[in-house]
């Protein structure tokens, strides 16, 4: 069954004003984690719904210090079990802050015990362990003898979803101090959890890791997060980052994500040629106020929620609204309705009302720009992100809005000084031809946005299109010149059209039939692949005598690829500490995602060419792809603690230094960065020969190197 967390912050999509996301797509949320989460943006915060609350107690003669973690929920909802098995709801996860003065011996146990049943509607025959209104786990937990108990603070977070009529992702933190504790369950017995003192121990206590064949894997091949070092980079000023937001803001301009609607602005510089050059420089300044805009409510997500650049790519649901826009809008520059905006470009030139750009029109260009816009990553933008997202409130909005200036930059120029596109030729008929161009081009945009929503939406995802045309249609059914109350009760009926059209897709389309015929294929296709293994497995557990190497062999199998030969394996952290912890191997691991266009230019540019495949053979490295398309939370975590916001991001884990990465996490580098890592990484003096005869392909040379000041 296909599985993701819901995504969060669905006001933001709803935002965008479009109807798509209807009422049935909402019901099915409550019921199913779809494939990427329809609805809204990754990482968020629902205090009204669960609230935290959490204490430890001291070691006594006959147990244990003990950690209660307690959560509230508002009447109506539901979470998970935190032992709620895979292939369904996501389970409730607790974890304690890297860095922790305390460490966890044992599980964490529920005081009350969740509520069960045999799911019969989406996850049929899947036992769903839910908890109602209150629940309280406990931990045993390790603190050292010095400690001052009435100054120590754990802190920590819980993550899951609340449930009722849809699902509210959470993730709130906590912070324990010294309390009374709660009343544990009769025979409650402690000494068959507590764990010995070992470090392999703590790494698999405090970061339980389940690999993908559902097997909890060995203590000694995981990878602790808590336990990453990296080197600390020269602090520099803010001065030093604004100027790197502004430079990459003016770039992001020309990057292939902006271009489709560039064309649309440069409709407007045609038109604002027989104006004044005070109304020019007005729309000018209404254009980057809707890109600055953007930028401001980018700069409250990170704030809020630590979202980073370009993550909203991840959600199906934004997605899918931004395909039904730009959809209509290549509807309208095609010539089959008119955007009742003033001004907008693919509005008829016979209606006297669109003859002169509004300020409406130039504000939503403005914003659409910003929004095509994110996947794509200028130059000097990542630096500047990466460390304007840990800095305080006013600083995180300052490096945004100069990244919304440096963007709008260019318009502000031509709006201040339009004899500068003179070169542009005068109105007339190829304006026609062009607009139509344009309406091709805003076509193959809708292509490109589809390849990031999960394949069993594609088809649901046409329709509701086919639905859009309509309403488009009925719209321009209305004449012009009729009453108000004639052109409202079309636009009424169009958008209960794509209402409708949204629920039959999204809900009969996608959930009877699409999803189930992709369930089948995708199940025949592991039933395949896992049958394939089954006789070679059989045969080499039936053939081993010894318990202990027969204990050793399962787990090592719990994190084994089932294609051993196939290279850039799928990322986990139970892989990443069973190869480089358990083996001492080298890894080198890309985080990637399909949104995300850099990564893309950077891999066929960089990461993938002969030269670096020949030196990563060379010296023996182990190579892992680490999908950040639907933003899993196990990467995101990860990701964090390598120092980054996103991606594209490459991290090197030396085989004898594991926790000490070696990380570019600014979409930064050159092949002969890469082999000069890798020979760090693994020793090899020798490989820093292929270097000196390698190119200097790299990012920069799509921009992404810093200014040197």
């Amino acid at each position: 069954m296909l599985s993701a967390s819901l995504a969060q912050h669905r006001w933001l999509t709803l935002a965008i004003g479009f109807l798509l996301l209807g009422s049935d797509i909402s019901t099915a949320q409550a019921q199913v984690n779809f494939p990427e989460g329809i609805g809204g943006f990754g990482g968020g915060n629902s205090p009204a719904k669960v609230t935290i609350e959490a204490q430890f107690t001291p070691a006594e003669q006959d147990r244990p210090a003990l950690l209660f973690v307690t959560a509230k929920m508002a009447d109506g909802f539901h979470i998970s079990a935190i032992d709620q098995a895979a292939g369904g709801p996501m389970p409730t996860s607790i974890s304690l802050a890297p860095g922790s003065p305390v460490r966890l011996l044992g599980q964490w146990q529920s005081i009350e015990p969740p509520k069960t049943h045999i799911d019969q509607e989406i996850w049929v025959g899947l036992e769903m362990r839910e908890h109602y209104k209150q629940v309280t786990w406990f931990v045993p937990i390790d603190i050292p003898a010095e400690t001052d108990l009435a100054s120590l603070t754990l802190a920590g977070q819980v993550e899951g979803q609340a449930c009722a009529q849809l699902c509210v992702p959470f993730k709130q933190s906590f912070t324990a101090t010294l309390g009374k504790g709660i009343e544990l369950p009769a025979g409650t017995d402690f000494a068959s959890r507590v764990a010995e003192d070992s470090t392999a121990s703590k790494a698999a206590l405090t970061n339980p890791v389940t690999s993908e064949l559902g097997a909890t894997a060995a203590p000694s091949q995981l990878y602790d997060l808590s336990q990453v070092s990296l080197v600390e980079a020269e602090e520099q000023s803010l001065g030093y980052f604004l100027l790197l937001a502004f430079l990459g803001g003016m770039i992001l301009n020309v990057m292939p994500c902006v271009l489709p609607v560039i064309g649309l602005k440069v409709m407007s510089f045609v038109q604002q040629a027989g104006q004044s050059r005070a109304h020019a420089w007005a729309l000018n300044c209404w254009y980057s106020a809707g890109i600055v805009a953007v930028f401001l409510v980018l700069a409250t997500l990170a704030v809020l929620f630590q979202l980073s650049w370009g993550t909203q790519f991840a959600s199906a649901g934004f997605n899918i609204t931004l395909i039904g826009i730009v959809f209509a809008m290549a509807l309208s520059l095609m010539g089959l309705w008119d955007i009742p905006i003033p001004g907008f470009v693919g509005s008829s030139t016979s209606i006297e009302i669109t003859e002169r750009e509004g300020p409406l029109a130039a504000f939503l260009k403005g914003v659409l720009t910003t929004l095509l816009a994110t996947p794509c990553t200028g130059p000097f933008m990542i630096p500047a992100l990466t460390w304007a997202i840990k800095q305080p409130t006013w600083m995180t909005y300052s490096v945004f809005t100069v990244l919304g200036l440096g963007m709008a930059s260019p318009y502000l120029l031509i709006g201040a000084f339009p004899e500068l596109l003179r070169f542009l030729p005068r109105p007339g008929a190829w304006m026609e031809t062009f607009k139509k161009i344009m309406g091709l081009i805003m076509l193959g945009t809708v292509v490109w946005l589809m390849m990031a929503i999960a394949p069993p939406l594609v088809v649901p995802t046409v329709a509701l299109l086919v639905v859009i045309v309509g309403a488009c249609w009925w719209i321009t059914q209305t004449p012009v010149t009729a009453v108000f109350s004639e052109k409202l009760q079309s636009w009424v009926i169009a958008g209960l059209l794509v209402a409708i059209g949204a629920m039959g897709s999204y809900g009969w389309l996608y959930k009877e039939v699409m999803l189930k015929r992709y369930d089948k294929r995708v199940a025949a296709y592991a039933e395949e692949k896992i049958g394939e293994q089954q006789l070679r497995i059989a045969r080499d557990l039936g053939s081993i005598e010894d318990n202990n190497l027969l204990r050793q062999t399962i787990a090592e199998l719990a994190v084994k690829p089932i294609n051993d030969d196939k290279s850039w394996q799928r990322f986990s952290l139970a892989k990443l500490g069973h190869l480089t912890v358990g083996k001492g191997r080298t890894v080198l691991v890309d985080f990637t995602a399909d949104w995300c266009p850099t990564c893309h230019v950077l891999e066929k540019l960089v990461l993938r060419t002969q030269t670096i495949e020949e030196a990563i053979t060379k010296a023996d490295v182990i190579t892992m792809e680490a999908d950040y398309t639907k933003k899993p939370e196990a990467l995101e975590q990860t990701i964090k603690a390598l120092g980054g916001i996103g991606v594209p991001l490459i991290a090197i884990f030396p085989g004898s230094d594991p926790y000490h990465p070696i990380v570019f996490s600014e979409g930064k580098y050159s092949k002969d960065d890469l082999i000069e890592a890798i020979a760090k990484a693994t020793g090899q003096s020798e490989l820093l020969e292929t270097a000196d005869n390698s190119d200097q392909t790299s990012l920069r040379h799509v921009g992404s190197e810093e200014p040197r000041l």
